[in-house]
C-alpha cells in the first residue's frame, strides 16, 4: 500500500464564505483535501494528515515556510502532498528546496484558483494531478498546478493565474 503524508496550509482552495456580504467574509475552512482524497474510491492509499494550517499564502511568513519545511522533515511518509495558495507556493517550495529535505522525499505543492466549493472549481483536478504525481516522481520538490512542474521551472502567469513553464 503506497503510504503518503498530506500537509494542509490553508489558501483559496479552503476558502468559504460567510454570511455577511463582501469579499471580506470569505474564510478559511476544514480542509478540502483531506476529505476528498480520504473518499476516493478504489485508490488504495495510506494518508496521514498529520499538520493543519489555515492561512491565505499572501500572509506566509518564513517563519510559516520554516514550519512547512519542518512538518515535512517530521512526516512518516517520504511522499508528501501539501496544500497551499497559490500566491506564494513556488517560494514555499524554494524554501522546502533550499532545505534540503527532498533529496530524499517527493513533495507535491498544490491549490486551487477557485475555491473547491465552488462550481467549475480546479480543486478535484490539481489534488488528483498532485497525488499522481506524488506517487510517481522521485525525490524532489514539485507544484501540480494545471500540469507538473519542478518548483523552479513554472511561473504564476500574472494575468491568468495559471501555472506555466518559465
Amino acid at each position: 500500500m503506497e503510504h503518503i503524508t498530506l500537509i494542509t496550509t490553508g489558501g483559496t482552495i479552503d476558502k468559504r464564505y460567510g454570511v455577511g456580504l463582501g469579499v471580506r467574509d470569505l474564510y478559511i475552512g476544514k480542509p478540502f483535501a483531506l476529505d476528498f482524497l480520504m473518499n476516493m474510491i478504489g485508490v488504495n492509499i495510506k494518508i496521514d494528515h498529520t499538520a493543519q494550517m489555515s492561512r491565505d499564502s499572501l500572509d506566509f511568513t518564513d517563519d510559516d515556510r520554516t514550519w512547512v519545511a519542518q512538518m515535512c522533515k517530521l512526516a512518516q511518509a517520504d511522499k508528501i502532498l501539501i496544500t497551499h495558495g497559490t500566491d506564494t507556493m513556488i517560494q514555499t517550495a524554494g524554501f522546502i528546496h533550499k532545505s534540503g529535505i527532498a533529496t530524499r522525499r517527493t513533495i507535491v505543492l498544490t491549490g486551487a484558483l477557485q475555491p473547491a466549493i465552488m462550481r467549475n472549481s480546479d480543486a478535484e483536478f490539481n489534488l488528483g494531478l498532485a497525488l499522481g504525481a506524488c506517487l510517481s516522481l522521485h525525490s524532489g520538490v514539485y507544484i501540480a498546478m494545471n500540469g507538473v512542474y519542478r518548483w523552479d521551472m513554472c511561473i504564476k502567469h500574472p494575468e491568468t493565474g495559471m501555472f506555466i513553464p518559465n
